[in-house]
């Protein structure tokens, strides 16, 4: 009897930016219906709003991954996630490192992230990725429908092929909320410090990157790589950004039916070899309201200011790192309620005056904190100090580079030197660790 009875396979494909679905509906007899594997209990929850699942640890993380990526991304729509503590992911850096968190793929649907991604205000750490032949490359490989939000990730070092990114390789129809990375992120084309592309009625808002971004091809960015039907505000971005063509400190390219408004790119350089800028490298959309650092250097080409163009307005460091510049209403388009939310005790944004950029409020961090530690450690001596490229230290040492913010943007072990000239230019603090303890200095960025 049951060799009888016919089986229905239906398969459709839709393809639409770049990206493809598989649906399959299977018909057996009078059942309709599909086989998923089950959900990770992770560190509890249910995955309701009211109860999400918990992550307490990398392991729990990884679980995670190993899940959507064997082809349960559907499975996560509208599920929600918590991360309860800061993740080193340290254990995971070996070889190829650590393995993203989805992917879109032309052969099987449900491979990319779909859920609700809270970061709780936590931080991510020891994020290593080595996988040069692959696309999708980030934290997470690719996420659609999907929120992540409130989430760190600091002195990552990420290479990939494509759709390259630090916290996201390929963002689609999806919103990411009060995140920030900061490390260095490389790849081939479609690279940014953030994203690498992100697309299809997508929102970044509230978000910065600081690090150094390298792209070998075209569409790189110090925040997206490839903006397309994206809406972009209130983000920033630092560092050094370079690739071949169609380079942005902000975006590589920001296209059609795209919005970039009220941004500053603060990067200290953007080098390519054709098309490139301090907002856009080229620009089809629309870009109101964005300021540029007016030291940056930008490699073959003379930037014309234009707060609403893909050079931005002028403003110095010093205008950049004061309060009173995000709060004048005259700077910032603010007739959708999208300024800086840098004044309210509980907003967003908070910054030490005149000492760096603005950081997320969430991180904690106190103003009053900022300052050099002395040294209680055997001498050791940091040199040329200011400088524009290589720092040397007098005797081998594991090191982190800090900002004064407290953010983590460089690290090393047993080493005597580092190479900070992708950074922007202004004060941090190089904490030293040899074996008889712990110098922190401070170190000038010409």
């Amino acid at each position: 009897m049951i060799n009888q009875m016919s089986t229905i396979f239906l398969n459709y494909r839709f393809i639409k930016n770049a990206r493809t679905f598989l649906v399959t509906l299977s018909i057996f007899g009078l059942s309709i219906g599909a086989a998923f594997a089950q959900h990770p209990s992770l560190g509890g929850g249910t995955g309701t709003d009211s109860d999400p699942y918990l992550i307490h640890t990398g392991a729990q993380l990884k679980a995670l991954t190993d899940y959507v990526n064997a082809g349960n991304g559907d499975s996560t729509r509208d599920i929600c996630y918590r991360v309860m503590n800061d993740l080193d992911l340290g254990s995971y850096a070996a070889g190829e490192g650590w393995l993203p968190i989805g992917y879109f793929s032309s052969f099987n649907g449900g491979t990319e992230f779909q859920g609700v991604f809270d970061g709780n205000n936590h931080k991510i750490t020891g994020l290593k990725i080595n996988r040069p032949d692959r696309g999708d490359v980030a934290l997470f490989g690719a996420i659609s429908g999907a929120i992540i939000k409130n989430l760190g990730i600091e002195d990552c070092d990420i290479t990939g092929s494509g759709w390259v990114g630090g916290l996201v390789g390929e963002n689609d129809e999806s919103t990411i909320l009060n995140c920030y990375v900061t490390g260095t992120i490389t790849g081939g084309g479609f690279v940014g410090g953030l994203v690498g592309s992100s697309s299809n009625q997508s929102t970044i808002s509230n978000c910065y990157v600081a690090g150094t971004i390298t792209g070998g091809s075209t569409y790189v960015g110090g925040l997206v790589g490839y903006n397309s039907q994206t809406t972009i505000s209130n983000c920033y971005a630092a560092g050094s950004v370079t690739g071949e063509r169609i380079v942005g400190g902000l975006v590589g390219t920001n296209g059609s039916n795209s919005s970039i408004q009220n941004c500053i790119a603060a990067n200290n350089s953007v080098k390519a070899a054709e098309l490139s800028n301090r907002i856009a490298g080229m620009n089809s959309g629309v870009l109101p309201n964005n300021y540029a650092l007016s030291t940056m250097v930008v490699e073959n080409m003379t930037p014309a200011p234009d707060k609403d163009g893909e050079a931005g307005a002028n403003a110095s460091l010093a205008q950049l790192q004061s309060h009173a510049f995000y709060t004048a209403s005259s700077n910032w388009n603010t007739s959708d309620g999208k300024d800086w939310d840098i004044t309210d005790p509980s907003g967003i944004w908070m910054i030490c005056e005149g000492k760096a950029l603005p950081f997320l409020r969430w991180q904690g961090i106190s103003c009053e904190e900022v300052g050099i530690s002395e040294i209680t450690a055997e001498k050791i001596t940091v040199y040329p100090n200011p400088t524009k490229d290589v720092l040397n230290f007098s005797l081998e040492a594991s090191y982190e580079l800090i900002d004064l913010q407290g953010r983590v943007l460089k690290s090393g072990k047993s080493v005597k030197t580092t190479n900070i000239s992708g950074l922007p230019s202004g004060v941090y603090l190089i904490r030293l660790t040899t074996e008889t303890g712990v110098s922190v200095q401070k170190v000038i960025k010409e």
